[in-house]
């Protein structure tokens, strides 16, 4: 079977083959072994941080027809956020080998194995996925997966801190229970289209997919193709709430909670009317607003095509 699938994938030899392997993730050497095996496949493995962007942009500037992209939604937001810095039009098509610590987006497409991967991408078998845009008071950045606008964004900067000496679901409770006793949660004013509210808000969670914070659904009603993003707006909770929704949270459910709002738009608007306010995209930090700054989300319809996975 193996030797009829690398006859398979031999049958293609203008599909130019990249990885980007996360070198840091602690299954980094068996991903790149099993690449190496499979052969034609150029296999790139990072060092530090900043060879992911590094990378992202050699495979570009290559030609290649798909990126594997081994590592987390951290990873995978470098290589977007590279790719769209330089304004490319014709990007490479993009798999996900998901061995991050927490691998939101492929909760949300699913992941079988590399070979069906390759063999899906022989194919031709694509989903056609949205990216979100950010402008952050004027700071730039794009999301395959959810931002995080208030506490959430806090959660994701202390978990970066420590991702590397705590097991990542006692890393993401652990932050989460910690933030959620500490934070003071700013007042802002909110635009979903044409929705307008001021409130005091924990959380509004801006996504593409599902799910965030190793495995919270916190946008049940998102959809990575629909040309919209999903917004749920979170008030005034407390530890207490957290505990109480965390299985809903993990089974992907609705919250029914006069405190809780699901919408979908094309555009988001939010305006910081007293107190801070940080914002997170894919579990990277990008930015904090205070008074009267502001941060736009838009959709780019379509802008990749991800290998259908499964």
């Amino acid at each position: 079977m193996a030797c009829l699938f690398l006859l398979r994938l031999r049958q293609y030899p203008r599909m130019k083959i990249s990885a980007i392997i996360n070198g840091s993730s602690n299954r980094a050497n068996r991903t790149k072994s099993e690449l190496l095996n499979l052969g034609n496949i150029q296999v790139l493995v990072t060092k530090k941080a900043e060879d992911t962007n590094t990378f992202a942009k050699q495979v570009l500037e290559e030609n290649a027809d798909l990126v594997l992209v081994a590592g987390g939604d951290g990873t995978v937001n470098q290589v977007i956020n590279t790719w769209l810095a330089l304004h490319s039009k014709n990007l490479p098509m993009l798999a996900l080998i998901p061995i991050g610590s927490a691998n939101d987006f492929a909760r949300t497409i699913g992941f079988k194995n590399v070979k069906t991967i390759l063999k899906n991408a022989s194919e031709g078998l694509t989903i056609p996925t949205d990216i979100l845009s950010l402008n952050a008071n004027g700071i730039q950045r794009y999301c395959l997966n959810l931002t995080n606008v208030g506490i959430g964004a806090n959660i994701a900067k202390t978990v970066a801190k420590r991702r590397r000496s705590w097991p990542s679901k006692l890393n993401y409770f652990s932050a989460t229970v910690t933030w959620l006793t500490l934070y003071k949660a700013p007042k802002v004013e909110l635009m979903v289209d044409d929705y307008k509210l001021s409130l005091t808000t924990f959380l509004t969670a801006i996504g593409n997919a599902k799910f965030s914070g190793d495995g919270l659904c916190l946008c049940p009603q998102a959809s990575i193709n629909d040309g919209k993003m999903a917004v749920t707006i979170i008030g005034k909770v407390g530890l207490k709430d957290f505990i109480r929704y965390l299985p809903k949270l993990r089974l992907g459910q609705e919250i029914k909670d006069p405190r809780i709002l699901y919408k979908k738009a094309a555009k988001f608007r939010i305006r910081v009317l007293e107190g801070k306010l940080a914002i997170e995209t894919d579990g990277e930090f990008a930015a904090t607003l205070t008074n009267n700054q502001v941060a736009l989300i838009s959709v780019l319809p379509a802008s990749l095509q991800i290998v259908k996975p499964i």
